[in-house]
């Protein structure tokens, strides 16, 4: 069964490529981010629009309404920040940095649901610190050209980033386990319609002071926001689905462990990113330590 969250990774794993990829292939001079962020969402929303149609016949569900505006709120500034943190720093460390947010649901989990920690998630949290401080400490962060990646505004990014995205899976989590007969189609909706919203209302205000400029939609534009949709819906579903019967310290940590693997490699061979024998250390027990907490 928890091989099942195998596939919630590989959609976040594509999600961070994706985001990664925006930054490398769209015209930034032109492009909006906030108008990207929105329009993916709007493609995940009505992605989600049909199944809400078709398999709940059109009734409504209150509760899942009101988890999914929570989520949405979220989701767009957990979104916000971890585009900012992408973009001022390496893509495979500070994907780790976002992956230890299953810390705190795991925890929550464990009071709110008395889920179980076993010794091995104990093991795991000293050595997420363990590689945290070699990743923090490896020679590229203490190079001049690095400098800029590990400023203190990618820091805050980071930290707020993590925050956010753990309230995401607290919230998801809560939804799976408190909400019965709950839809998960309106839960995604809302949740992407929310955030659309959020978007658009960073966009109108800077475009309005550009005069409305291009916003260089090209065909990479449209690509990158349909696989972000995609992932983003089937991602966020099925971690919504898997938190009813999957414990915290199980379903996080795989999920965690799985992106970061195939969001490192990518970005080694996709975006030539290096690093030191002390920061692959660091990779290396990141992963130890998130498989150990699912143990």
């Amino acid at each position: 069964m928890a091989a099942l969250a195998l596939i919630p990774a590989v959609m976040y794993a594509v999600q961070a490529i994706s985001f990664k990829m925006y930054g490398y292939m769209c015209d930034k001079s032109k492009s909006s981010f906030a108008l990207f962020t929105t329009l993916y969402l709007c493609f995940a929303a009505v992605l989600c629009l049909p199944f809400v149609f078709i398999m709940d016949k059109g009734a409504i569900n209150l509760e899942s309404i009101v988890y999914g505006v929570i989520y949405g709120v979220a989701f767009c500034g957990f979104i916000v920040l971890y585009d900012k943190a992408i973009k001022n720093g390496p893509l495979s460390i500070t994907v780790f940095v976002f992956a230890t947010s299953s810390i705190i649901p795991i925890i929550v989990s464990a009071i709110a649901f008395k889920e179980s920690i076993t010794a091995f998630n104990v093991i795991g949290f000293v050595i997420v610190l363990l590689s945290l401080y070699f990743i923090a400490f490896s020679s590229s962060h203490r190079k001049t050209t690095e400098k800029k990646q590990y400023s203190k505004p990618w820091i805050l990014y980071c930290v707020f980033g993590v925050l956010l995205n753990s309230a995401t899976m607290v919230i998801a989590k809560f939804f799976g386990k408190n909400v019965e007969g709950g839809s998960v189609y309106q839960y995604l909706f809302m949740t992407f319609l929310v955030g659309a919203f959020l978007s658009l209302g960073l966009y109108i205000p800077k475009e309005t002071r550009l005069g409305m400029k291009s916003v260089g939609v090209d065909k990479w534009f449209i690509i990158l926001a349909v696989a972000v949709a995609v992932s983003s819906a089937v991602g966020n579903g099925l971690i919504a689905e898997l938190g009813k019967i999957l414990d915290g310290a199980v379903l996080f940590p795989i999920v965690s462990s799985v992106s970061i693997s195939i969001s490192s490699l990518v970005s080694i061979f996709l975006f030539e990113e290096k690093l030191d024998t002390k920061g692959i250390v660091g990779l290396i027990l990141g992963i130890v330590a998130i498989v150990l907490l699912s143990i």
